[in-house]
Formats: C-alpha cells, structure tokens, sequence
C-alpha cells in the first residue's frame, strides 16, 4: 500500500520524515505519531504501563480518525504490562468495529513479544517483525 501524501506531527519534542513511497522514520524520543494517507504509525519507545496507556489511547484515536489502517510500533519498548494490553485490546476493538486495521511491530525475542505469547495474543493482533513488512503488507 502506498501512501499519499503524508501529514508531519511533531509530539513532545520528536521530528518525523516521510519520504514516498515510504516507510516512516522516527528519530528517538518518547513517542512519535505520522499520518501518511489511508495509513498512520504511532511508534511507543518507553514502557507502555498505566502512564502510557491512556496517552496511546488518545493518540491511537486521533489517528484513526481518517485511516484504515494504524500501525503501532513497539519494537522500541522495553516491555508492556497490563494497562497497556488492555489499552491495545480497546484500540483494536474500535478499530474493528469500524471495518478498520491495527497492525502491531513486536521485535523478536523482546519481552513484549514473550509477554503477548504468554498471553496468547498473538493470534488476537496481526503482528509483524518490522515496521516495513507491517506498513507495506497488503
């Protein structure tokens, strides 16, 4: 899927860069959010607990406003606990409930990866290896 054009935000103090066609590349800081098209990325680089949850919740919703499908990027936190897998739940039964998309990027053998097989999970989500197979999958 390609994007079109893409809209830039910047969220406390992050710089994004979009190029066409593109995957999203975010330079480090606490949270990044991109809309490109018919597509958003919001990327969590800090442990998604119970003082993360409910700002992804709120950045998770605002993006989805005008895409079909959110890619949420958690290849960068060190770990989620379950304030944040309760927030995810949410975000994707909204999503579903609107004939939209969640992809989640979960890095092999990191402890959000162990955490989502321990509760079964992955077979809730569509979770991809990397933020390139999840933004580009059809």
């Amino acid at each position: 899927m390609q994007p079109e054009a893409a809209v830039i935000r910047k969220e406390e103090g992050m710089a994004f860069s979009v190029s066409a066609p593109a995957v999203p590349a975010v330079q480090p800081g606490p949270t990044a959010a991109v809309e490109a098209g018919r597509m958003a990325y919001l990327c969590v680089v800090q442990p998604l607990d119970v003082a993360g949850a409910v700002p992804l919740l709120e950045q998770a919703r605002r993006l989805s406003q005008n895409c079909r499908c959110l890619v949420v990027d958690l290849a960068r936190a060190e770990f989620v606990d379950s304030a944040g897998v309760r927030a995810l739940l949410e975000i994707a039964t909204e999503l579903e409930s609107r004939g939209r998309e969640l992809r989640l990027v979960l890095k092999p053998g990191s402890r959000v990866e162990r955490t989502f097989k321990l509760l079964c999970l992955m077979q809730r989500f569509q979770v991809f290896p990397d933020l390139k197979s999840a933004w580009c999958s059809q």
